[in-house]
């Protein structure tokens, strides 16, 4: 890959992997990727297995940053990465996948074609999960776990979401995260200033620039982060409504921006 690598407002970028092992057992590892908007970090694992038998593996979802009345639906895959087929059963309550938050869901179609449905070999099936804010705000995480005919390998995905205050233009308060931003209306730069109490520069904090569509735009610092603030260039943003969202450990801030041509 060519560094730096600039993805586009709809871009996407495939990282493709190799694992390669012949001794039975598994490895975990991680893959992280750093941008000036924020670090991803993946979890890795692969499983050599010691006989022929399935191997469920199923996939992680995170639900990204949601406005409280902003709803997200994710494709979940479930995998037969084994040398046998694997079938889905009934659990508790008589469906195949069982979580406790409420927040996130399966659609009645899916859960009863994943009750019906038996993977051979290398087969996938894929599953809407949906979540759906309830009014509160924070970090949403829960564990479902999807009852098949082997526990073998991995039958439990992490569901991740986090829910950004409601609160908007709320500057000058003292629990703000972001306590201004000037020029607002702007045509090429803002100028941000942060609570005294986070330190963005030392990662504190992590700026998203999201627009109406939740679309998310990188940020080209002009100067800082620091302490004190930062200023964004924001000549090459179309014109627009924006939010300016800085995430911390302690919850989430959002403030409108409108850049004007």
């Amino acid at each position: 890959i060519k560094l730096p690598l600039i993805l586009m407002p709809g871009d996407s970028m495939v990282v493709k992997l190799t694992f390669d092992r012949s001794e039975p057992g598994s490895v975990h590892d991680t893959l992280r990727i750093i941008s000036r908007c924020g670090d991803i970090t993946l979890p890795l694992e692969g499983i050599v297995l010691e006989k022929e038998e399935p191997c469920l593996m199923v996939s992680d979802l995170d639900f990204g940053m949601l406005a409280p009345d902003q709803a997200r639906t994710l494709s979940l895959d479930i995998c037969n990465v084994g040398t046998r087929s694997v079938s889905f059963i009934d659990g508790q309550g008589g469906n195949s996948a069982l979580w406790e938050d409420e927040r996130f869901s399966i659609g009645v179609d899916d859960l009863d074609r994943l009750r019906g449905t038996s993977l051979g070999p290398g087969e996938c099936v894929s599953i809407n999960v949906t979540f759906r804010p309830d009014g509160t705000t924070g970090e949403f995480k829960t564990t479902s776990r999807f009852f098949a005919s082997t526990r073998s390998c991995r039958d439990t995905s992490i569901w991740r979401a986090s829910v950004m205050t409601s609160s908007v233009d709320r500057e000058g308060s003292a629990s703000s995260l972001i306590l201004s931003i000037a020029p607002n209306p702007s045509n090429d730069r803002l100028g941000i200033r942060f609570n005294p109490m986070i330190d963005v520069a030392r990662g504190e904090g992590v700026l998203h620039l999201i627009d109406v569509s939740g679309g998310e735009h990188l940020i080209e610092f002009l100067e800082g982060p620091d302490p004190h603030g930062a200023t964004i260039d924001a000549s090459r943003l179309p014109s627009g409504l924006y939010y300016l969202l800085l995430r911390t450990e302690n919850g989430v801030d959002r403030r409108r921006v409108v850049i004007l041509r």
